[in-house]
């Protein structure tokens, strides 16, 4: 890590960091240059490694604080050892490596032991919807005590491990996806169903189900002011805290405001469907809904393939059955012609050869292998090639080959139709549409209608959201239950995550009709 640009010392910002967070605490002496100095020449330096001047490491240190802001600086009078080994008093700076810079060299390690440390496990889903849930009554949480602000912690730690595990499920299924892909014959095909029905749909449709509940959460602004001040309850030994510290406490609760706030935009984002979010998301449930999605059907060709290439064990004994009852009526020769290596040679040379005796038989193969050989060195012994050629007949066109014209659909009358039967299903009031139960629709214009209204619960602005004309004013969740949207004459159904209502700008087409109110 070299913060201070320095070829001859590549590892001092990472030096100075770990000088910091050990002997912070437990030097006799404060963490001046001077100190930090001496330590690092006496006991950090690496094999090879050059002593450190002063200049040097005071632009690292520079680095860190002002750039990086790892370690904090502040101006105090100290007791400092001189050469001599007496104490003289002076005003100098002292250092300390902040929590920013705990946490990053925590980060560091955790990034070199990840590949021991993450795995595609989704056993804190449960811890995860549970918090979720605890929080839906955040009024009723009191926050004279740290516990608020330490489930607030674990629903981060908890949601993190759950998208870690949700991401090495997701290269898994890949994995094995590839291997089944060429490995029909294999354990692949299994393994990937117990993934897919045991750990990635359950775990998938967990997190679905919570988003609503998460989004909630999101919008509710007195939550992140809850948090900042469970934060500086008691149980909190921060020095700030303890001294009463009013300006450096407000400073404190804004940032821990600002950071709830932005960790929860962050975790609703990875629900949000749109694809300019999935492309940018880093946590995106939907990513993994295009995995399973994929390991789905390449699972259901798979076994179609195999259900295809079955043998029918019954009908293939009975074949074997008739083969050996017809077996003393077989009548095989007793010698079979000896195979000669050319072809071109005819029959009559063919029955000379085979009356011969063994031994001349070899050297009249020999001969006539030598004989063909040469002649097909020789071009001009071969024949022609001849080809037949024949007149290309040109095609006539009539009027008989030209296409069929496609009748007209009347667009209008179904549009008509669709709008009658969009008012009967879900319309509650003039204004207002409510989907909260399974339908059967007879119209699939009004299917999709229903459909593309659905999206407009994720946005605060939802005027770019209409329905047979009119614009949606406000959408929002009903709840937490499915709706199953069936079209007749299909043998599938579209399934929406949560209920929902829509309300409409006044004005508008109602059953076919201008509205003008």
């Amino acid at each position: 890590m070299n913060l201070g640009k320095s070829q001859a010392h590549p590892l001092a910002g990472w030096t100075l960091l770990s000088m910091l967070y050990r002997d912070g605490s437990t030097a006799s002496e404060p963490m001046t240059m001077n100190y930090l100095v001496a330590r690092y020449n006496g006991e950090y330096l690496e094999p090879g490694e050059s002593r450190v001047a002063d200049e040097t490491l005071r632009s690292m240190m520079k680095v860190l604080v002002e750039q990086a802001r790892l370690v904090t600086s502040s101006t105090r009078r100290v007791r400092e050892r001189m050469n001599s080994g007496k104490f003289h008093t002076i005003q100098s700076a002292i250092y300390r490596i902040n929590a920013a810079g705990i946490e990053y060299l925590k980060a560091m390690q955790r990034v070199i032991d990840a590949e021991n440390t993450v795995v595609a496990s989704t056993k804190r889903i449960g811890e995860y919807v549970a918090l979720i849930d605890k929080f839906q009554a955040y009024q009723d949480l009191p926050t004279d005590t740290m516990a608020m602000y330490e489930d607030f912690n674990r629903l981060l730690s908890a949601y993190d491990d759950v998208m870690n595990g949700l991401r090495k499920l997701d290269v898994d299924l890949h994995d094995i996806s590839t291997d089944l892909a060429f490995d029909r014959v294999g354990d692949a095909a299994t393994h990937l169903r117990k993934m897919l029905h045991d750990d990635a749909i359950p775990a998938y449709s967990q997190m679905m189900k919570s988003s609503g509940r998460l989004q909630w959460l999101n919008g509710q602004p007195l939550f992140a002011t809850m948090i900042a001040e469970s934060r500086q309850a008691t149980g909190n030994l921060d020095i700030n805290v303890a001294i009463g510290d009013q300006a450096a406490l407000e400073i404190e609760r804004r940032q821990t405001e600002a950071f709830v706030t932005r960790r929860l935009k962050v975790m609703v984002q990875s629900f949000d469907p749109t694809t300019a979010v999935i492309q940018t998301s880093f946590d995106s449930i939907y990513l993994l809904y295009t995995t399973l999605v994929e390991a789905t059907e390449l699972l259901a060709r798979e076994y179609e393939h195999v259900r295809g290439h079955s043998i029918d064990l019954q009908a293939l004994t009975e074949d074997i059955d008739h083969l050996l009852a017809q077996v003393h009526r077989i009548k095989l020769p007793e010698q079979f012609p000896v195979h000669l290596p050319m072809d071109r040679l005819g029959k009559v040379e063919m029955a000379e050869v085979e009356a011969l005796p063994k031994d001349e038989r070899a050297d009249k193969m020999a001969d006539l292998t030598a004989t063909v050989r040469s002649d097909m060195l020789e071009a001009g012994s071969m024949d022609p090639v001849t080809r037949s050629i024949t007149a290309a007949e040109p095609k006539v066109v009539t009027l008989a080959d030209n296409p069929e014209v496609a009748k007209d659909v009347d667009l209008a009358g179904q549009e008509q139709q669709a709008l009658a039967e969009f008012t009967n299903l879900v319309m509650a009031s003039a204004d207002t549409a409510q989907i909260d139960h399974d339908l059967e629709c007879q119209s699939a214009l009004a299917r999709d209608a229903i459909v593309s209204l659905y999206p407009a619960t994720q946005y605060a602005q939802t005027t770019a959201f209409a329905a047979f004309g009119r614009p949606v004013v406000k959408a929002a969740v009903l709840g937490n239950q499915p709706v199953r949207l069936h079209l007749a004459g299909e043998a599938f159904a579209v399934v929406l995550p949560h209920a929902f209502t829509v309300t409409f700008r006044q004005g508008g087409r109602q059953n076919g009709k201008v509205d003008q109110s």
